[in-house]
């Protein structure tokens, strides 16, 4: 599957861990942004397919989230921590992903398993 992504940090380092990603799984980093307003016009114009965020950034931008979640026409937002060279998704805070095959899932819809 090759879905577009746009990515959304403040952050150098998450940004290079998600493109990385991004490269190796075939997914289409079509935007970076570095501030809310620029990832809601991305997602405005392009319409891509998920947006992944960087949970520092979620943290400080709560209500930009969602207005992110409510932009596009079938854009899902994933919040995402690095944590020690692994990954952990959280897609509405309440789906977990340890691996990038979860990742994966999450982006497609079908999110690995519910935490309580």
């Amino acid at each position: 599957m090759c879905c577009r992504v746009l990515i959304w940090s403040e952050r150098t380092a998450f940004v290079r861990a998600i493109r990385s990603l991004a490269h190796r799984e075939d997914l289409d980093v079509i935007g970076i942004a570095r501030t809310g307003d620029a990832a809601l016009a991305c997602v405005r114009a392009a319409d891509p397919d998920v947006v992944l965020v960087d949970q520092e950034t979620e943290e400080r931008h709560p209500e930009m989230v969602l207005r992110l979640m409510n932009a596009g026409t079938h854009t899902k937002v994933v919040v995402m921590h690095l944590v020690d060279e692994a990954v952990r998704v959280l897609e509405c805070r309440r789906t977990t992903a340890a691996t990038v095959r979860d990742l994966v899932r999450a982006i497609q819809g079908n999110p690995a398993q519910q935490v309580a």
